[in-house]
C-alpha cells in the first residue's frame, strides 16, 4: 500500500508536516497487516465507527472530574492539557492499543468530498506533540516568562473557587517586583507642611488681588514745604522824601530799622541802584513808598506802576525770604490855606491822579501776591485833601502825620 500524505492537525494553531520515525515504521507495518486480512469499510460506516469512539472516550473521561469533551468541541481537544491523564493509561491498556492502531490507519486515509471529523487526542497524539513542541523550542526564541494560561472551559469552575488568589500567586513566572520601602513619617509631616504653607500664600495671593481689584486707589497728595530762611529782624524803608524825612529812631524805638529814603527819588533811581539801597541790608521786611516824584515826569499811573512792580520783582528774586510791603501815595493839599506852599506842592500834582495811580498799585500787589497798605484814606479830611494837621507845606507830613502813619505800620510789623 503506497504512503500517503500527512495531514496537518486541524487542532494546532502552528500546522507542520508529520515527519517519519522508527516508531512511525513499526506501526505502519502493523497497519499493512492489519489492512491485508480486512476490507476497506465503506465511507458512512467509518463516519459511525467514528463516532462510536468518540462516545467510548467520554464515557473514559467521565471519571474525570476537570474535562469533558463536547461533541461540538472536538476539533478543539488536541489544545487540552492531557498530562494529568498519564496515570490512568494502565486501566484500558488493551482499548488504547485497539485505538493507536485504528488511528494511525485513519490518519493516512483521505477521505473525499465528505466532512473530515477530526480523531480525539491519544497516547501517539501526545508524544508527537511533545517532540514538536521540542523543536519548537529549539528554534523559536525564547518568550519573557508569563503567567500559566488555563483553559477557558476550567477558568470557568476555577473562578468561584476560593484558592484563586494563591493559585494566581503561585503560577507568577519571573522575578517578583520588589515593593518599595515604607517612607518614614517625618516625610509625611515635611509634605504636609509644604502643602500648608503653598494653600496660605495661594490664599494670601488671592486675598491681596480681591483687595487690590476692589479697593479704590488713595491718591496721596505730595505737600510742598517751603522753608524760610530766618534772618535777623531787619526792617528797611524805602521810597524818596517821604522816607528820608522819617525819623525812624524817634517812632521805632530799639528796633532794627533802616532808612533807605532819597529826597527827589524817583522809581528809575531805585532800579539802578537796588543792590546798594536794598541787598546789602539783607531785610527780613521791606516798606516801599516811591512813585509821587514821577508825576513831575508827566508819567500815567500804569507806568508808575509797572516800575513799582520791577523793584518787587528783585526783591523777590534776590532776597525771597523778604517780606515785602508797598504803601500807597500820600494825598497832598493844594488848599488856599495860608500853611500851603503851592510851588512845592506843584501844579501838575493832584488827589485825583494820585488816586488813579494807587488803584494801579493795588491791583499790582494782587498779582505779585505782596501787601498792599492804604495810608491814603487815613491822611485824607473830609474835603479829599491832605488832613492839615498832618502836613507842614500841603506835600511832606509833619510828626502829627508820621504818628498815624506809625501805628498803622506798626501792625505789619509786629505780624
Amino acid at each position: 500500500m503506497a504512503k500517503k500524505q500527512s495531514k496537518p492537525y486541524s487542532n494546532r494553531t502552528n500546522s507542520y508536516t508529520r515527519k517519519k520515525s522508527s516508531t512511525d515504521k513499526k506501526t505502519t507495518s502493523k497497519k499493512t497487516t492489519t489492512t491485508k486480512k480486512s476490507t476497506t469499510p465503506k465511507k458512512k460506516d467509518i463516519k459511525t465507527e467514528k463516532l462510536k469512539e468518540i462516545e467510548e472516550l467520554e464515557k473514559k473521561l467521565e471519571a474525570t472530574t476537570r474535562i469533558r469533551v463536547d461533541k461540538d468541541r472536538i476539533e478543539d481537544t488536541g489544545s487540552l492539557d492531557t498530562s494529568f491523564l498519564d496515570g490512568k493509561s494502565s486501566r484500558s491498556k488493551k482499548n488504547k492499543n485497539i485505538l493507536k492502531e485504528e488511528i494511525v490507519k485513519d490518519d493516512f486515509e483521505v477521505v473525499e468530498d465528505e466532512e473530515v471529523i477530526d480523531i480525539p487526542f491519544s497516547d501517539i497524539n501526545l508524544e508527537e506533540t511533545k517532540e514538536i513542541k521540542k523543536e519548537e523550542k529549539k528554534t523559536t526564541p525564547k518568550k519573557k516568562a508569563t503567567k500559566k494560561e488555563m483553559p477557558d472551559f476550567l477558568l470557568d469552575d476555577f473562578k468561584s473557587s476560593p484558592s484563586k488568589r494563591k493559585l494566581d500567586s503561585d503560577n507568577e513566572v519571573g522575578p517578583k517586583e520588589k515593593k518599595e520601602p515604607k517612607k518614614p513619617l517625618f516625610s509625611y509631616v515635611i509634605y504636609s507642611a509644604c502643602g500648608l504653607i503653598f494653600i496660605g500664600l495661594c490664599v494670601m495671593g488671592m486675598m491681596a488681588l480681591h483687595h487690590v481689584l476692589t479697593t479704590k486707589p488713595v491718591v496721596k497728595y505730595r505737600v510742598k514745604e517751603v522753608v524760610k530762611n530766618k534772618v535777623d529782624d531787619n526792617y528797611l524803608f524805602l521810597g524818596d522824601s517821604h522816607t528820608d524825612f522819617y525819623d525812624l529812631e524817634k517812632f521805632y524805638p530799639d528796633m532794627p530799622v533802616v532808612n533807605s529814603g532819597v529826597n527827589g527819588n524817583r522809581t528809575d533811581a531805585i532800579i539802578d541802584n537796588m543792590k546798594e539801597r536794598v541787598y546789602q541790608y539783607n531785610p527780613s521786611k521791606v516798606f516801599i513808598l516811591i512813585g509821587i516824584n514821577d508825576i513831575l515826569d508827566d508819567r500815567d499811573a500804569s507806568e508808575i506802576s509797572n516800575s513799582i512792580k520791577e523793584i518787587v520783582d528783585g526783591i523777590q528774586d534776590n532776597r525771597p525770604y523778604a517780606e515785602i510791603y508797598v504803601e500807597s501815595l500820600y494825598p497832598i493839599n493844594n488848599s488856599e490855606n495860608e500853611k500851603i506852599d503851592l510851588e512845592m506842592v506843584n501844579v501838575l500834582r493832584n488827589n485825583d491822579k494820585i488816586k488813579s495811580i494807587n488803584k494801579e498799585i493795588k491791583k499790582m500787589c494782587k498779582e505779585k501776591k505782596v501787601t498792599y497798605i492804604d495810608l491814603y484814606s487815613l491822611l485824607v479830611d473830609d474835603n479829599d485833601q491832605l488832613n492839615i494837621d498832618y502836613t507842614t507845606e500841603g506835600l511832606h507830613l509833619n510828626n502829627d502825620g508820621y504818628k498815624v502813619v506809625t501805628d498803622e505800620l506798626m501792625k505789619y510789623i509786629k505780624k
